[in-house]
């Protein structure tokens, strides 16, 4: 569980794995974040017009483990 002290860490490394992922065309930026009840939910969506948050759920579960 994460504490408040350690949520800007980690919105910056999302922010970072969506910058590299960016430079392979996947364009998803952060748009909100909440902690609650022990989660922190980060909100993320397409940042290209036209792109549909379907076509990256496969690019959202490598970066979600790191892989990308």
């Amino acid at each position: 569980m994460p504490t408040q002290a350690q949520v800007p860490e980690i919105v910056a490394k999302v922010r970072r794995r969506l910058a590299n992922a960016a430079k392979k065309g996947v364009h998803l930026h952060v748009v909100d974040k909440k902690l609650a009840d022990g989660w922190l939910y980060v909100v993320v969506t397409p940042s290209e017009p036209g792109e549909r948050a379907s076509d990256h759920v496969g690019s959202r579960a490598r970066l979600t483990q790191g892989r990308d």
